[in-house]
Order: C-alpha cells, then structure tokens, then sequence
C-alpha cells in the first residue's frame, strides 16, 4: 500500500537476451517472447532461465513496408509480430503471413524442454497482428488470428490428436 500511495515501486530484469524483444505473452510464471531476429523463446520468469527457443521461428525482415510501418510505427527492428500461449501451446507469427503453432515438450533428465512445431496455420500471406488462445483446456481448443488484411480467422485445434488445425469461417 505504501508504494501504491507514494509512488514508490521496484522492478527487476527477469530475462535478458541478446535480441529485441518484440512481442511477449505470459502464462506466469511462463512465457513465450518473440525476438526482433524472428526468434522465438520459452523462459520462466521466476528464475530468469530460457527454457526453450527457435532461432528461426519466422524470418526477421518481409511483409510490406505499409504493414510493419502499422505494427511497429516509424521505427522497424523486425521480427514477429505477435505470440500467445496457454499452458503447453504456444503461437507465433511474423513477417512471413500466418502463424506457426508449437507445443512445449515435457522435460525429462535426459531432455530438456523444446518448442516443437506442430502447425502452420495460413492466412494467404496476410500478417497477423494478433492472437487469442481460447478453450477450457490449455491443451485443445480455438486459435484467433487477427490479420492486416482485415479478416479474424479462427483455427480449430482437434481434440483427438491435438495437433491438428482446420480454419473455421467466422
């Protein structure tokens, strides 16, 4: 209460990269980030570590100069555009149109935790400007994409395998 009223709050760096950070979504203490190189990571905020990354997730440079001018204002440093996660999915998408669907891997003393790819969901080239993970279970469910070209596409999850996709009209 005492910062609230006299203005007084603290803040700490829990993750530092080496690249812009662009884009993030959290799902505490997780988080997926999306680098202004195209990278995209997976990092526990309450340690600090990356748990998880994609040096090549989705290409640093393309889509128009009038959508990045958009997304990013008179200054462009690149890379995705957008990112969510929900539990173990993650979403990402940039300059290169639509978005790529990943799941985190369970870790095991052998393994660590991978972002594995487990979908492309297309939008004829247009560039998402943002995402929305919505069902009761973090592990099925609906996948929002919101696109420069004006059109919200929503991409059903199958129950069945989980990692399959089908884009619904909306």
């Amino acid at each position: 209460a005492a910062r609230w009223k006299s203005a007084e709050c603290t803040s700490k760096i829990s993750i530092s990269l080496e690249d812009w950070v662009r884009r993030i979504a959290v799902d505490w203490p997780r988080c997926a980030i999306g680098g202004a190189s195209g990278a995209l990571y997976y990092a526990d905020l309450s340690t600090g570590d990356i748990l998880a990354k994609s040096m090549e997730a989705h290409p640093g440079r393309g889509g128009s100069d009038m959508d990045m001018q958009l997304l990013f204002g008179q200054f462009d440093g690149g890379g995705l555009t957008a990112v969510a996660i929900a539990g173990d999915r993650v979403v990402s998408a940039g300059r290169d149109g639509g978005a790529s669907a990943w799941r985190i891997s369970q870790p095991n003393p052998e393994k660590p935790e991978e972002l594995v790819p487990i979908a492309e969901l297309t939008t004829g080239g247009a560039i998402v400007s943002a995402i929305c993970l919505s069902g009761d279970d973090a592990s099925c469910g609906a996948v929002w994409l919101a696109s420069l070209d004006g059109n919200v596409r929503r991409f059903e999850q199958s129950a069945a395998t989980g990692d399959l996709f089908t884009c619904t009209p909306t």
